[in-house]
């Protein structure tokens, strides 16, 4: 069993998705009552454009919904003998004696493997000053660790 040593975890999309949801069930309970209210607004003309733009939230959770799927769920823990990270929706479990290098950027952490392939992570998402900073103290670490 592998003792976790550190782990991070972000739920920022989670809840602007929620935001986004009650927003748009709000928007469509006030879209039935217009219509319930003022049902000629169906008949065309002025009305139902701006009928039609009141129902941009709706359309604006969707299209955010999609775009985050992938998103939904990071996390980066750090165990004695690997790194489990979710990043933009790959999900990864790497071994510590795979690493050959860590290079560590702005938004990006880096792990390039013994076998020459490159695992990145992601963290644009993590917004949180002190969130970033420590996993790229905890990647820094691991670096000397490595090095050593």
């Amino acid at each position: 069993m592998n003792k976790i040593i550190d782990e991070i975890s972000i739920d920022r999309i989670e809840k602007s998705r929620k935001f986004l949801f009650y927003g748009a069930i709000v928007t469509a309970i006030i879209a039935v009552l217009k219509i319930f209210m003022n049902p000629e607004i169906l008949t065309g003309g002025g009305k139902l454009a701006d009928y039609l733009i009141s129902l941009l939230p709706i359309y604006l959770y969707f299209s955010f919904r999609k775009k985050t799927s992938s998103r939904k769920g990071q996390f980066i823990k750090w165990t004695e003998n690997s790194v489990v990270f979710k990043s933009r929706g790959s999900e990864n479990q790497i071994l510590l004696t795979d690493i050959h290098n860590i290079k560590i950027t702005l938004d990006n952490i880096d792990l390039h493997l013994k076998d020459g392939s490159t695992k990145t992570i992601n963290i644009e998402d993590y917004s949180d000053y002190d969130d970033r900073m420590r996993i790229k103290g905890n990647f820094e670490k691991l670096t000397t660790r490595l090095n050593s």
